[in-house]
């Protein structure tokens, strides 16, 4: 297996449960599939308490809900910007094969706007 990553940076929410059109593409499996082993997630300052959910899709339109399944979701807490304390990352277990093509989506929520946002990091391996 050869080591891959993907990562992105966004404060773009949705309130949706599918992976919509604010879905922020995180990984996409090499030619013969991936094994995705879990999902870093890095809050980059002050951002309320959020939801992230984490998608495949099988190449299609994230918008339509028959492309895409969830395969994870956490809560992460609030979190305060500081010039001495480090803002802790969580990270979800994946621990799943996906297909050649397949896409690995994530998104997040809050009942509040978000300032700083998240910086995601999938570790995986191409077959």
């Amino acid at each position: 297996m050869n080591p891959a990553a993907g990562a992105s940076s966004t404060s773009a929410a949705t309130l949706s449960t599918q992976a919509a059109s604010v879905a922020h593409s995180l990984f996409t499996a090499g030619s013969v599939g991936s094994y995705v082993q879990s999902i870093k997630i890095q809050p980059m300052g002050t951002n309320p308490q959020a939801v992230v959910r984490m998608y495949v899709n099988d190449g299609g339109a994230t918008t339509t809900a028959s492309t895409s399944a969830m395969i994870g979701e956490i809560t992460v807490p609030a979190t305060t910007a500081s010039a001495n304390a480090a803002i802790v990352s969580f990270e979800q277990p994946i621990n799943k094969a996906i297909q050649a093509g397949y896409k690995i989506y994530v998104t997040f929520a809050a009942s509040t706007a978000f300032t700083a946002g998240f910086q995601f990091t999938c570790f995986a391996g191409d077959y």
